[in-house]
């Protein structure tokens, strides 16, 4: 969230940063911690009553920013909802007199960025056994990881300068997968292999990407293009 002026809301005025540590914005109280709460909670009540399939939202790492989740969805309306959310907060900050930015890395690399996580599954991976599929998507993933990469923000450029390493993410160019890994490119939950099933969170796409064209790719990559085949049936059919 920024003010008018450009700099982050409830930043020190004349290009001062916040004089708080990181670790106690996240998920954090009190108004020496975080800014935007009011705008943040009729956002929530605005996407509630518009019907959109809105999972929660918590205080980010950074001063100033926040995290809201859409979903569980099915196909298509969850790119859908985050579109329409997106709208919303943008007039829901407009009536605070707030401006809202997605840029990957909005106040330089000295801070946190902002990127916008994509869970996915499908039936398969959800169902016992479905640790296999998981497994064999991770590794079709990392084939075509510089293509996700380049489609995955607005601007390749600025997503490479949040995905560094640094501040909980992985390097833009090097795929990795981990359990319970913030630092890894592909994370899984600590139980997945104990259970033998669940979904992956591909944590590479940039605050400001195009979810359609994110999960447009990750069932390109992870099930085959639009009218592939298996066993004789269409595991990606075409959109009539």
């Amino acid at each position: 969230m920024l003010d008018v002026d450009g700099w982050g809301l409830g930043w020190p005025k004349g290009g001062g940063f916040p004089a708080v540590k990181y670790q106690y914005s996240y998920c954090g109280v009190g108004a020496k911690y975080v800014a935007g709460r009011d705008i943040v909670e009729a956002h929530t009540k605005a996407c509630l009553y518009a019907g959109l399939d809105f999972e929660g939202t918590n205080a980010e790492v950074m001063f100033g920013c926040w995290e809201w989740q859409i979903g569980t969805s099915v196909g298509i309306k969850a790119p859908d909802d985050l579109w329409m959310s997106r709208y919303i907060m943008a007039r829901v900050a407009e009536d605070h007199g707030v401006d809202i930015t997605y840029h990957p890395k909005p106040m330089g690399q000295l801070h946190p960025g902002v990127g916008l996580h994509h869970n996915m599954s499908t039936k398969g991976m959800r169902s016992d056994g479905g640790f296999k599929i998981i497994e064999e998507s991770l590794k079709k993933l990392e084939t075509n990881h510089m293509k996700h990469i380049k489609q995955y923000g607005n601007d390749e450029a600025t997503n490479r300068q949040r995905l560094t390493g640094k501040f909980e993410t992985a390097s833009f160019d090097k795929f990795s997968w981990g359990f319970a890994d913030r630092k890894a490119s592909i994370r899984l939950q600590r139980n997945t292999k104990e259970k033998g099933k669940g979904f992956i969170e591909d944590r590479r796409p940039a605050g400001d990407c195009d979810p359609y064209l994110v999960c447009g790719l990750l069932l390109e990559t992870c099930l085959g293009p639009a009218g592939t085949k298996k066993a004789g049936k269409p595991v990606c059919p075409p959109t009539k």
